[in-house]
């Protein structure tokens, strides 16, 4: 895999930066680092996964909903995130950083503007997830309060103008009643 690393990473020294192909080399070259840090453990590959993932997701994100680097952009902010909830959660006591998950928090709102892309409602549980972990890191039930109401915005069921899933709301409302323990969301669940 490092033979792999290094031949993507010259890749991108002979590609002109005006090119789109740039960032999925990016992007595989953020999907290499990972494997490696998943192979290996080292928390090196790990952070250089993160950092080709933000050169995957590239400067403009969110920009103009039609250009194709968004679009590839919203893809990478997903695996992006996802490589920053993780490195959140692998780190023990001081080592974890907020910011990390701040970052993933807002790499995702932003991927869930305009078209109604075909993992949606991935990218709404990862948002959940995150905000779990910050309402958690920070005892601040914000966090989770700001989500529930983008769940609710922007649920599938909403967008079609119908409620027949009602399983991500209703584990949220649930989890803030744990922390809570406020009536209100016991009568909206029931």
């Amino acid at each position: 895999m490092l033979k792999a690393v290094k031949l993507l990473e010259e890749g991108i020294a002979v590609t002109p930066e005006e090119k789109i192909a740039r960032y999925s080399i990016f992007n595989a070259l953020q999907n290499m680092c990972w494997s490696l840090y998943q192979t290996a453990g080292d928390a090196t590959h790990m952070d250089e996964s993160i950092n080709y993932g933000r050169l995957a997701v590239g400067p403009k994100f969110p920009s103009d909903l039609e250009d194709q680097h968004t679009l590839l952009s919203q893809r990478y902010a997903l695996t992006l995130s996802r490589s920053l909830k993780e490195r959140f959660e692998i780190a023990v006591g001081d080592g974890q950083n907020i910011a990390d998950l701040n970052e993933a928090w807002a790499l995702l709102a932003l991927s869930i503007t305009g078209e109604v892309p075909k993992d949606h409602e991935t990218r709404l549980s990862e948002l959940w997830s995150i905000n779990a972990l910050r309402t958690e890191a920070t005892d601040d039930i914000r966090f989770l309060d700001g989500v529930i109401d983008l769940r609710r915005r922007h649920s599938l069921d909403v967008i079609r103008g119908r409620w027949n899933n009602h399983r991500g709301l209703v584990a949220l409302l649930g989890r803030r009643y744990e922390w809570t323990m406020e009536k209100a969301d016991l009568d909206i669940l029931i």
